[in-house]
């Protein structure tokens, strides 16, 4: 392997700097010499004198240090003490022309050989010690704690510091009361807004911080300066002690400033002994949230959705110190009355994210490039002044931040796509997770689920093994040799994850070249706190191993990760998934703190301006993110979030802004054994792919949602006529007449509530996804926002002209087609205009870049129109329920499938290929992929040959669009009818043609063939609506696309190819002749069986998959050997048979062709009688499913319980019916008998596949949630309970598997299950697995067969 050109980051890299002499010569000054020293680089120092004297030129530079390890500095005053001893005078103004710079630090005929003299005279007085120089010794000083002492002179203000206090005193003046400092760590918010307390006159101040630890920061803030000796500090400690502290205080003249933690507003103790605070108004409220922690819940929802469990609560809890959630700390703050409230935060997303600021309201605006520009400008303007030091900049000592973007490891990569293919997008978390979550016994918790990966991980950062996409840092001359990388922190996914790798790295110790030279500290593994009881704690470890010259990794997840500060972290590794800015900026954070240390001179100074020097022991921080991709998300972000604060332009200016952002803090990549120093064009190019691979829900979810616009009347009332996103009715909308169906767009009636899901007829699904009554009505309303989010960001694609911003669209919203547009997608130029009045500026800032990128998305001349039609279509997943993206892949396999050659000569003599059900013209797309590449037929004649029928307005629009983007001809989209005005002309099953075939032509410009007869469809394809809702309860539903099927294969002539639900394999609301015409269908050629559906159309609610298929009407199967069949499981093809559908001329398809051959086994059986005869009906005692609405229905057995008998129910809910409402069955009452439950999840593709039986004594019936088994054979309580347990076993449940493909489980979905002799089984009533090997004995499973049934079917 190559080894990585390093001199581009030679460049960037410098690490901890030892102070320096350095000289040069300027034709300025001629004759003289310039002598300094610097404590930063020499060459950054000289660029800074080169602002002055351009022409300067280097003549010396020499380390300031002596000793053997270079411990001991000297100050550049004792070279020019030196110097002016041996007759070099300094320079002086008179000998300066009028104008010129002047510097008391250039000697006359000064030389480098003098500057080593002068050192070497240095060293011999050190060796001598005769004091004629000051020195310094570096091992005797270290960073100390302050005693507070008032000090004697004021405190001053910076002018960023100042302009925050104006702008505070400006806006309480005109009545603001609700405010917010934001800016970065360090900027000094405590003092700042101290300062606002003062300039305000304040006299009862209350600080109120989540964490105790910042007690001694606000302590010394308040008692050192002068500014504020007239106020006097209490803690919880004195307002205990003294119950007149505060009064008392007041008494005297003074302010009292009041530090509250979170943890004392929850308890009692302190507002009863100050209820006078608590009843009477403060004059300022400072709420600290620089210390508020991320939202556990919100990182637990990541882990969730990508796949992965969620940390324990009881982890959560002690990996967060005194932390607390936000939400909660809200409520308390509440409590408090105050009549001004200054909040203070470090990151910008309250501003932008929230919805209670207005932009009056923010009184600072400062984030860390704002810093060190700051930083920049004053050294330009004070630090080439005599007798100005580097230290005494105000800013001193922040480090610059240098970023490294790494992929991960080869062998990482490969586990993490294989990861992926199992569904789990939390990808690095995964790459972490350890065996158990949760502390184990058997010590699973310290081992990582693949700990092989990790290792080579920490092999190729460690240097012991290479990889072309990682730099092995820790092996780095530049970071060895400027002492950086000595404390690192360790950002990973579970407390777990913390003990494991701590495991690793002592295992493996020895293994390595530079973490050998670690020690490990775990403060959030699942036993940490034990070790590490407070932060106080972990801080002390690694000052002392500081101070004894040891390097430290702590491993953490969350903990110290907000507002707690070390200044010895130096570098971060960031190891697990967030996609919280607040979180990922709160934790890098940690490493931008100042570690600086003063040393003072030993003995007395010759010099008093040389008395004291500072050193900065952290000049450069590394974060190492191993998500490149979120790295530049969150630089995007950033850059975002300072533009529309400093730039009328906003987002026009962003890659101006990234330049800068990256000057500041650069982000360094190895790509293929190359260093690379990112650009901000690689930014926009990967946010750019990024984002093509994001639907635009995706987009909207990302956006800030801006709760003030509920203000306006008129805008509530139009959000709240919005659906939520992500509920089934979606954008979806009734057909209506007119071109383009330009008319008021009205929301779906309950006839037209069509879904792709599971279709309903009873009123069991209901209890099985029950909607949430009392939702919060604050989450509704957010959800409905992003509704309408989503409408005008689909504008942002469909216009017909580029638009940049909400803006542009209204300004827009009058021309061309986009009045039409705007009708179909329920959006209108006056609400859009008020939109834009009145949302936020931070939030529309958001809203105009999402508008700006995806209306360049389909303007991109870097790609082919094809190209861009693609992308563009990529960005939709759905509409509403019944308006789902079909994948490129399938839409281009559905055509694939199709015989070659015919098509193309149908197409030539003038036929058509017909999408009947588009949405987003994703078949139409594919149609003419297949017929220019597959078929060769030219772009004129594909262009003319598709004909697609939309299913709504908005998707009329989208097909509209794409079809002008390729250049298909736009008169064949239908513009008058939608797909569902179809299905009038299907009734029971019988079909008028004419009329179909009528409507259909009305969208095609020339409605006859070149040879004059009537235009014909060569192919049908599509992805038609499933279901209807048929107006009954509890959103019941009848399937709908066995009529587009029936109407498909009445006007093809050649083929059809459709994806429809399997649910018509065994059932189906009346699907019964449907299923029947499939099955003995001598033209299905093709039948695809995906297990899996969510892995086509994530998010839907298929239970029991979907299915796509190919009808060729020139085919027999029957002399084919029957259709083929490809069974999918998510992406892998399970199984290829050629087989009839009609599975035992059952009238049903079994689509488990293992399952068939065991269920042929099994029927073949001479004892076999299926159990179904055992099984009842569907509601056996006709109780309705919420047996609470039955008249005398009680709780609990009534104590005169003879005319009341038990009643199960619903989620195991048990209650009392009167006997005298069963008038059905009413013979089973007092039976021993089985019930289970109509609904589970067997033969679903969900994992929950338990049939959960139990034993009914005599004296009980159930509602409709179950089904009874046995009512009729008298059983005993033993037979009951073995019938019961054979139930449970595999081998049943797996029979009934075979013939169910949805949550349904009807008496019929029995017919393959047995009755077993109970008086055999009797013996394993309480062994189901025992039970399982006698019936697999029994009925001659092979051992293959078997395997199948285990595999297939989880132990109970």
């Amino acid at each position: 392997m190559n080894t990585p050109d390093l001199s581009m980051l030679d460049k960037h890299i410098i690490g901890r700097v030892t102070p320096y002499i350095y000289a040069f010569t300027t034709g300025t000054v001629p004759s003289y010499l310039k002598v300094g020293d610097t404590y930063r680089p020499v060459a950054t120092r000289l660029d800074e004198w080169r602002h002055v004297f351009p022409d300067l030129e280097s003549h010396y530079h020499a380390p300031a240090t002596l000793g053997d390890g270079g411990e001991i500095y000297f100050r550049d005053y004792s070279v020019h003490r030196y110097l002016e001893a041996h007759e070099h005078s300094r320079l002086q103004p008179n000998e300066l022309q009028q104008g010129v710079y002047y510097s008391r630090e250039f000697f006359r005929d000064a030389t480098p050989e003098d500057i080593e003299d002068a050192i070497k005279d240095i060293r011999t007085s050190y060796q001598n010690n005769d004091a004629r120089y000051d020195f310094y010794d570096t091992a005797s000083t270290l960073p100390q704690t302050h005693v507070f002492t008032r000090s004697e002179t004021e405190w001053t203000l910076r002018p960023d510091q100042e302009q925050a206090v104006a702008n505070f005193i400006k806006a309480i003046e005109a009545g603001r009361t609700n405010l917010l400092m934001y800016a970065v760590m360090r900027f000094g918010k405590t003092f700042t807004s101290l300062a606002c307390a003062k300039r305000m006159g304040a006299k009862t101040v209350v600080v109120v911080s989540a964490k105790v630890d910042v007690l001694a920061e606000w302590k010394e803030t308040t008692e050192i300066p002068k500014n504020f000796d007239n106020f006097r500090f209490l803690s919880t400690k004195e307002l205990a002690n003294d119950a007149e502290a505060i009064s008392k205080t007041h008494q005297n003249g003074e302010t009292a400033v009041i530090f509250l933690t979170l943890q004392d507003l929850q308890g009692d103790g302190i507002k009863e002994r100050h209820r006078r605070l608590f009843e009477s108004t403060i004059d300022l409220l400072i709420v600290d949230e620089s210390h508020f922690g991320a939202r556990a819940e919100a990182y637990g929802k990541v882990l969730r959705e990508g796949g992965l469990p969620a940390e324990t609560k009881g982890n959560q809890r002690q990996d967060l110190d005194d932390t607390t959630d936000p939400d909660e700390a809200e409520k308390l703050v509440k409590q408090l009355d105050a009549r001004i409230r200054l909040h203070l935060s470090g990151t910008p997303y309250r501003i932008l994210m929230g919805n209670e600021f207005e932009p009056e309201d923010i009184v600072a605006f400062v984030q860390f490039s704002d810093i060190v520009r700051q930083q920049e400008a004053w050294d330009r303007e004070h630090l080439n002044k005599d007798g100005v030091n580097e230290w005494d900049n105000p800013y001193f000592g922040f480090p610059q931040m240098v970023r490294f973007a790494f992929n991960l490891n080869e062998s990482a990569r490969k586990r993490i796509e294989a990861l992926r293919e199992e569904g789990i997008s939390a990808t690095l978390s995964a790459l972490l997770q350890p065996k158990s979550i949760s502390a184990s016994e058997n010590g699973s918790h310290k081992l990582f689920n693949h700990p092989q990966e990790v290792l080579d991980l920490l092999r190729i950062i460690d240097g012991s093994k290479s990889d072309p996409h990682i730099l092995g840092f820790l092996d780095y001359d530049r970071i060895k040799d400027g002492n950086m990388c000595r404390h690192i922190v360790m950002v990973l996914p579970y407390c777990a994850s913390c003990d494991a790798m701590e495991e690793l790295l002592k295992t493996h110790g020895s293994e390595f070249k530079n973490l050998a030279d670690y020690s490990v500290i775990n403060i959030s593994g699942v036993d940490a706190k034990k070790k590490y009881k407070t932060p106080e704690s972990v801080k002390a470890a690694i000052f002392k191993a500081e101070s004894e010259n040891r390097k430290t990794i702590t491993l953490t997840v969350n903990r110290m990760l907000t507002g707690s500060t070390v200044e010895q972290w130096d570098t971060m590794l960031f190891l697990k998934d967030t996609s919280s800015p607040q979180e990922y900026d709160q934790a890098i954070f940690r490493l931008q703190n100042q570690y600086v240390r003063d040393l003072e001179v030993h003995g007395e100074s010759q010099h008093e301006a040389d008395r004291k020097i500072r050193h900065c022991l952290k000049p450069q921080t590394l974060l190492v993110d191993f998500d490149p991709t979120r790295m530049f998300r969150m630089q995007e972000q950033k850059s975002l979030i300072y533009n529309v604060n400093t730039d009328a332009r906003g987002n026009d200016e962003l890659q101006d802004r990234l330049k800068e952002e990256l000057r500041i803090s650069p982000i360094i990549t190895l790509n293929s054994d190359r260093i690379v120093e990112v650009q901000p064009a690689d930014i926009l190019q990967a946010i750019s792919d990024y984002n093509a691979d994001r639907t635009i829900t995706d987009e909207v979810m990302d956006l800030p949602v801006d709760f003030g616009l509920l203000e306006d009347s008129v805008l509530r009332a139009l959000i709240e006529a919005q659906s939520e996103i992500g509920s089934r009715r979606g954008l979806e909308f009734s057909p209506t007449e007119g071109e383009g169906y330009e008319a008021d767009v009205p929301l779906p009636d309950g006839d037209r509530s069509c879904t792709s899901g599971e279709e309903t007829g009873d009123g069991e699904k209901q209890d099985l996804q029950q909607n949430h009554n009392g939702k919060d009505e604050t989450v509704s309303l957010e959800k409905k926002m992003r509704t309408y989010y989503q409408r005008i960001l689909f504008f942002a694609m469909l216009a017909q002209e580029p638009v940049n911003s909400l803006g542009d669209i209204v300004e827009s919203s009058s021309r061309g087609d986009h009045p039409r547009i705007l009708r179909n997608l329920g959006l209108d130029s006056e609400s859009l205009k008020l939109f834009k009045q009145v949302i936020d500026p931070f939030k529309l800032s958001q809203l105009d870049y999402k508008i700006q990128n995806i209306s360049r998305l389909v303007r991109d001349d870097s790609f082919t129109p094809l190209e861009r039609v693609e992308r563009a279509i990529g960005k939709f997943s759905r509409l509403s329920d019944s308006e789902i993206r079909t994948p490129s892949q399938v839409c281009d396999e559905l055509f694939h499938m199709m015989p070659r050659d015919r098509i193309r000569t149908a197409v030539l003599r003038g036929e058509k290929i017909l999408d009947i059900a588009s949405k987003f013209g994703e078949f139409a797309l594919a149609a003419f992929k297949y017929l220019t590449k597959i078929e060769k037929l030219s772009i004129g004649i594909a262009r003319a040959a598709i004909v697609s029928i939309p299913t709504s307005p908005i998707a009329y629009e989208f097909t509209l669009r794409f079809y002008q983007l390729i250049g298909l001809s736009t008169e064949n989209v239908a513009s008058d009818f939608s797909s569902y005005d179809i299905l009038p002309f299907v009734n029971k099953g019988d079909i008028d043609v004419r009329s179909v075939k009528t409507l259909i032509l009305t969208c095609c410009p020339n409605s006859h063939t070149i040879d004059g007869t009537e235009m014909k469809f060569a192919a049908v394809v599509g992805n038609p609506p499933f279901q209807v809702g048929d107006g009954g309860a509890r959103a019941s539903a009848k399937p709908i696309y066995h009529h587009f099927v029936s109407v498909a294969e009445a006007i093809a002539t050649e083929v059809v190819s459709l994806i429809i639900p399997t649910r018509w394999y065994v059932g189906g609301k009346g699907l019964d002749t449907f299923r029947e015409h499939m099955i003995t269908n001598p033209h299905i050629q093709v039948l695809v069986d995906q297990l899996r559906p969510e892995t086509v159309f994530p998010g839907t609610n298929n239970r029991g998959g979907i299915c796509y298929f190919l009808l060729d009407k020139q085919l027999d199967n029957s002399q084919t050997g029957g259709v083929t069949v490809n069974t999918f499981d998510g992406s892998s093809l399970r199984s290829t048979v050629v087989r009839s559908l009609n599975t035992f001329n059952s009238g049903v398809f079994i689509r488990d062709t293992i399952g068939v051959d065991i269920a042929s086994r099994v029927m073949a059986h001479p004892s076999f009688s299926p159990i179904s005869d055992w099984i009842s009906s569907r509601q056996p005692f006709h109780l309705p499913g919420k047996a609470e609405s039955i008249h005398g229905f009680q709780d609990e057995r009534p104590v005169a319980g003879g005319k009341h008998i038990r009643c199960f129910m619903r989620r195991g809910k048990v209650g009392w019916v009167p006997r005298a409402t069963i008038y059905t069955k009413v013979e089973w009452i007092d039976q021993w008998k089985v019930m289970m439950p109509y609904a589970n999840n067997i033969g679903t593709e969900l994992n929950d596949d338990n049939q959960n039986t139990f034993v009914a004594p005599p004296g009980s019936v159930c509602t409709e949630t179950f089904l009874v088994v046995g009512g009729d054979l008298q059983l005993s309580e033993v037979q009951a309970l073995t019938l019961s347990t054979y139930l449970r076993t595999r081998f049943a449940r797996f029979l009934l598997s075979i013939a169910k493909v949805s949550q349904h489980g009807t008496r019929q979905t029995y017919r393959f299950v047995p009755k077993p002799d109970l008086a055999a089984l009797e013996k394993w009533r309480l062994e189901p697995d025992q039970m399982d090997n006698y019936l697999c004995d029994f009925y001659g499973l092979t051992e293959a067969e078997r395997a199948h049934v285990s595999d297939a079917i989880s132990s109970m």
